[in-house]
């Protein structure tokens, strides 16, 4: 979208674009300084969404290696899963329906729909309210700095997986992961029990 614009990146911003955890709106306006007045937000955020659902569409998705087989786990147990996102509902339905995925979760909660998005626990806090659990109950999984404090904020333990940041931007998870599979191979939910409430 900066292509289109002609308006080039921050250097620094530029290899952590698609890693911050927060919403659209935020990077546009606090981050980029594309723009403040809210119709043109809203219009540059549209435009984005736009293209990247074109994108996923045309390059296609694989999800994380590991991660059917730790839904499957737990949906043969009787533990809910949902998911708290920073991103566009469309977004988020067009990615788990292109992989089949949707069964597996009781709920979706995106930033749009709490008051206030990442790092604030607001989508958490919902997502545990959606499925009937108390926040100490629930596991986190996240790749951004930003959904972590959200998860800590929520009270609620973290797992990070190092797909999109650095190890040490995501030191304060419980545990970091590569993958899925890193749960275990025997058992992919021993995690659960493993993890410090």
């Amino acid at each position: 979208m900066a292509e289109q614009r002609g308006t080039p990146l921050p250097e620094d911003l530029r290899p952590r674009i698609g890693c911050l955890g927060v919403k659209t709106e935020s990077v546009i306006t606090d981050m980029l300084g594309w723009a403040t007045e809210p119709e043109e937000v809203v219009r540059l955020t549209q435009e984005k969404e736009a293209l990247y659902r074109r994108l996923v569409r045309e390059m296609g998705q694989t999800p994380q290696p590991g991660l059917r087989r730790l839904l499957e786990g737990l949906a043969a147990r009787g533990i809910p899963c949902a998911i708290g996102s920073s991103a566009l509902r469309r977004n988020i339905e067009e990615c788990i329906d292109g992989l089949t995925l949707r069964p597996f979760f009781r709920a979706i909660v995106t930033g749009d729909e709490v008051a206030h998005g990442k790092p604030a626990p607001d989508i958490f806090m919902e997502a545990a309210r959606r499925m009937e659990r108390a926040p100490g109950e629930c596991v986190v999984f996240e790749d951004a700095p930003a959904g972590i404090a959200a998860a800590r904020a929520a009270g609620m333990r973290v797992i990070a997986l190092l797909t999109t940041n650095p190890s040490g931007a995501l030191s304060t998870a419980d545990r970091l992961i590569n993958t899925f599979e890193d749960l275990g191979e025997s058992d992919p939910l021993a995690w659960f029990e493993a993890i410090p409430a």
